[in-house]
C-alpha cells in the first residue's frame, strides 16, 4: 500500500475518534485499502469507474509509438463519466473532500 493509501487510512482513523465526525471513503475499486478500512470498520463505497484506454499504439515491441487518437477521445468521455459517478456518490452537505489525483478534484468542483 502506497503512502497516499496509508496517509488516508490514518486519517480516517483519526476522524473516527473523534466526536461527531461522520466519515466514508469513497473508492474505484476493491485492493490493499479497501481490505485494510474494512478490517478497522471503516465505512466505504466503492463505485464502478470507467477503464482509460493507452494514449499510444506500440509497434514492433515498443521501438515505436503512435497516437492513438480513438483512445484520445474515449478517455476524455471516461474522465467526465467518471467525474459523474464520483460527483453523483458525493453527499452535498459534506464538509471535506480528499481526493487523490487532479482529475478527481475536478470531478468534486464541476
Amino acid at each position: 500500500m502506497g503512502g497516499v493509501q496509508h496517509s488516508t487510512f490514518l486519517l480516517a482513523e483519526y476522524l473516527i475518534l473523534k466526536e461527531g465526525v461522520e466519515i466514508e471513503i469513497l473508492l474505484p475499486n476493491s485492493g490493499p485499502l479497501s481490505r485494510l478500512l474494512t478490517e478497522k470498520s471503516v465505512p466505504t463505497k466503492f463505485y464502478n469507474p470507467v477503464k482509460y484506454k493507452s494514449t499510444a499504439i506500440s509497434i514492433m515491441n515498443d521501438k515505436f509509438r503512435i497516437p492513438n487518437l480513438f483512445s484520445w477521445g474515449w478517455n476524455l468521455t471516461a474522465i467526465l463519466l467518471n467525474i459523474f459517478k464520483i460527483k453523483t456518490n458525493i453527499k452535498s452537505n459534506t464538509d471535506l473532500v480528499i481526493t487523490k489525483g487532479l482529475i478527481n478534484l475536478f470531478a468534486y468542483n464541476l
